[in-house]
């Protein structure tokens, strides 16, 4: 049976989150029946998940790259943990979990355009960077399901977050905010598909492959 912690400090949390050897296997610490399981309000959630988002690279510099995407992977994926469903919960201001999702941007800005490779990861390109995954899977693994009426409000955050990464110096964080709209393409499509156009526009010298994926983005077919 799994033990919850309570009253973690933002270090502690971090600690938590991000202290585990590098696993390779499949295995990670966080899908072991024994694992411990921090629980928390949704307001506290949603303030260190803001916190770590606005301050990454001090908040993780002392991890390495593998340590890094374990423990992003382990806060996106609902399979891993909860933590995303507090950005839908009613219970914490609105303004809070905006804030938060508008912090994704910062989060790819200093953490995976200087630390990812130069590769795509949705083709037969090779790369050894577990970074680049949880940089493409980002909006792919993230559970936020709004009330409806909250939903222009958050829907408009994604959208904002995803267009700051798409402009953002990096092949993997253009990839990665592509691979977003596309499954995100429902919520606003004709934006979407504007955004992507201008884009394309703004940058002819983006390579073949990336504008392809872009095209199809634009319909919401990406893997």
């Amino acid at each position: 049976m799994e033990r919850k912690l309570t009253d973690l400090s933002f270090e502690d949390w971090i600690m938590f989150v991000f202290c585990w050897p590098e696993d390779t296997s499949g295995c990670r610490w966080y899908y072991d029946f024994e694992c411990e399981d921090w629980q928390a309000p949704a307001a506290e959630i949603v303030a260190y998940m803001t916190q770590l988002f606005e301050h990454p690279a001090t908040a993780l510099a002392d991890y390495s790259d593998g340590e890094i995407a374990q423990g992003l992977w382990y806060i996106a994926s609902n399979g891993a943990s909860d933590y995303m469903f507090a950005l839908a919960d009613l219970s914490v201001p609105l303004g809070d979990r905006l804030r938060c999702i508008d912090a994704f941007e910062t989060l790819y800005r200093e953490i995976f355009v200087p630390r990812c490779s130069t590769v795509l990861s949705h083709g037969s390109q090779s790369e050894t960077n577990p970074l680049n995954t949880i940089c493409y899977m980002w909006w792919d693994l993230l559970p936020i399901y709004p009330a409806p009426e909250e939903q222009a409000a958050i829907f408009d955050a994604i959208l904002r977050s995803q267009t700051a990464m798409l402009h953002l110096p990096s092949m993997a964080c253009q990839e990665g905010a592509l691979h977003g709209f596309g499954h995100w393409l429902e919520i606003n499509e004709p934006a979407i598909q504007a955004t992507i156009d201008h884009w394309l526009q703004q940058h002819p010298e983006i390579c073949p492959q990336l504008q392809t994926y872009a095209q199809s983005a634009q319909s919401g077919c990406v893997l």
